[in-house]
């Protein structure tokens, strides 16, 4: 039998996306609600609006709200550049793709400059920028609604940041994030779930039969990259589907065949955790002595993050 090797999980999350460039309207607002109720008792969420809904509607303060606009996007641009050139370095040390929105994908990171991390930056926010001063003519006026949420979701992450990486850390708990990882390895999941503070649903090996014949695993890299190695593993999982085939024909149940699969073995597993936990996942798993496939999860998860929250996850090295 041959053996099919998974060499990269899929990462699927739940963003509830409202447009560009950042979609988590209801997780900033509660954690600058934490924010307000722990350090600030008199601001509220429209103190960290860079203007008012009315000013848009009021010609005599547009210059003044186009110059807040601007200088938000200078500080989303220069917030760009050093997270992506963080997240290239790490990607670049360690061989993974790196899915910013800033990079073109498919492009050699090797040859990726400020200058173009900064145009893409720029662009995008300039478009968020368009769609607000010409809303009187788009035609869905959800992306006008989305365009101004994005604005003051963008400037609130601004507000907060500093007091994250100043350790004040508490009123973070109060925005979530469910995610989906699917072919990782039960060696993964062991070290996910230590992660005690979140919610985890996870494929069942008692409910969900292998198929003997179409068995596939997730190899180490370390272990992909050595052939003498590859092989005698791959030798060793050959055994595998013939064992299960005799199992299941003498009436065993999943629940009792399970015991001779390998951590190798690929699962889905769903996860909801705050965003506290998850800063907590991914400064302790992308540190140089985790095991690679966890490293490599928790720098894809930063990168989205790095992407939908500006300012808050461009955290020092």
């Amino acid at each position: 039998m041959a053996i099919k090797i998974i060499d990269a999980p899929i990462i699927n999350i739940d963003t509830r996306s409202c447009g560009t460039p950042i979609p988590f309207i209801n997780e900033i607002r509660n954690i600058w609600s934490g924010y307000r109720i722990c350090y600030y008792r008199n601001v509220d969420w429209v103190d960290a609006l860079p203007f008012k809904l009315a000013d848009l509607d009021d010609e005599s303060k547009w210059d003044e709200v186009e110059k807040k606009l601007f200088a938000l996007r200078d500080a989303y641009v220069d917030d760009a550049v050093k997270s992506v050139t963080k997240q290239i370095a790490f990607a670049l040390k360690y061989g993974y793709v790196c899915n910013s929105i800033h990079i073109e994908p498919g492009k050699d990171l090797k040859t990726v400059t400020k200058e173009e991390i900064a145009a893409s930056a720029k662009e995008r926010f300039d478009s968020v920028i368009d769609i607000i001063r010409n809303r009187n003519s788009v035609e869905d006026k959800s992306m006008v609604s989305a365009a101004v949420a994005s604005i003051h979701v963008t400037n609130a992450c601004k507000h907060i940041a500093p007091k994250l990486k100043m350790g004040h850390e508490s009123p973070f708990e109060h925005g979530v994030i469910t995610y989906i990882l699917q072919y990782v390895s039960r060696s993964f999941t062991h070290q996910l779930v230590r992660c005690r503070l979140a919610s985890y649903s996870q494929a069942s090996q008692r409910y969900i039969s292998e198929d003997p014949d179409n068995l596939s695993f997730v190899i180490p890299r370390a272990i992909r990259e050595d052939p003498e190695s590859l092989k005698d593993v791959s030798d060793y999982l050959e055994l595998l589907s013939p064992l299960i085939k005799k199992l299941k024909a003498r009436g065993i149940k999943n629940e009792d065949i399970r015991c001779v699969y390998p951590n190798a073995m690929p699962t889905d597993i769903q996860t909801t955790m705050n965003f506290r936990e998850l800063k907590h996942l991914i400064d302790l798993r992308m540190d140089s002595h985790a095991q690679d496939e966890i490293r490599h999860v928790s720098f894809d998860l930063w990168t989205v993050m790095c992407n939908t929250m500006p300012f808050i996850w461009n955290t020092e090295d």
